[in-house]
């Protein structure tokens, strides 16, 4: 029987080992990962944002810490000096 446990791995109770992590992701269209290549992380993290992706799931999907995806999008952009 699989049970479901806090942590977001199904166990397998017989076993007792792990047997799915469950990944609550997007998906990314090859042309947006094509662009995203040249990006920055922090214009990875923009540009996701913009598309309607939470912080956690930008988080996991770039493997980077929240604080990193929360402070780049609390803090808004520079102007640019002409």
């Amino acid at each position: 029987m699989n049970v479901f446990d806090e942590s977001n791995y199904f166990v397998d109770d017989e076993e007792e080992v792990v047997v799915t992590k469950v990944v609550r992701t997007k998906i990314v269209s090859s042309s947006d990962e094509e662009k995203m290549k040249t990006m920055n992380t922090s214009t990875k993290i923009r540009f996701l944002n913009e598309y309607g992706w939470s912080r956690s799931e930008i988080k996991n999907y770039l493997g980077i810490r929240y604080q990193h995806v929360r402070g780049v999008l609390e803090t808004p952009l520079k102007k640019k000096q002409a």
